[in-house]
């Protein structure tokens, strides 16, 4: 077997990129920011300025694609992520001191545990339903 030291590089972002691809949360337009920017930025208005824009619009929609998937939504998970540990272990406004110190490693331990699995469940997976229906309240209530 080949041993060039960009085969591993290309192993691991293969991998990234599967990870990442194999999840839904591309699928929904909340969760593409960057891809929803473009769209709004280059919109043509008949079919030959659309054919003409092809060749340059769909690397441009391909990495901001990309960039959504692996950079900028898992980096935005990152806040409801810490927002679920904080509201599990942490946000105990009645406990004395002695609880909180007792408590402090089993709370620390607890949240190295399960902040992961929530994070790439947020970053990778489809939403809860009741942030769905919750964000849409909002825009309806909004609008």
């Amino acid at each position: 077997m080949l041993s060039h030291p960009i085969l591993p590089i290309l192993k691991l972002s293969t991998l990234v990129l599967l990870a990442t691809q194999c999840g839904c949360t591309h699928a929904l337009r909340e969760n593409r920011r960057l891809l929803n920017k473009h769209d709004a930025w280059i919109r043509p208005e008949s079919t030959a300025s659309r054919i003409i824009a092809t060749p340059l619009c769909i690397p441009i929609a391909t990495g901001a694609l990309v960039l959504d998937v692996t950079l900028i939504h898992p980096s935005v998970s990152i806040a409801p992520a810490a927002r679920d540990m904080y509201g599990i272990f942490w946000d105990y406004p009645d406990d004395v001191w002695v609880d909180l110190i007792t408590m402090f490693p089993f709370r620390a331990a607890g949240t190295a545990l399960l902040f992961p699995p929530d994070w790439i469940g947020r970053s990778f997976l489809v939403p809860i339903p009741s942030e769905l229906t919750k964000s849409k309240k909002q825009s309806a209530g909004s609008g």
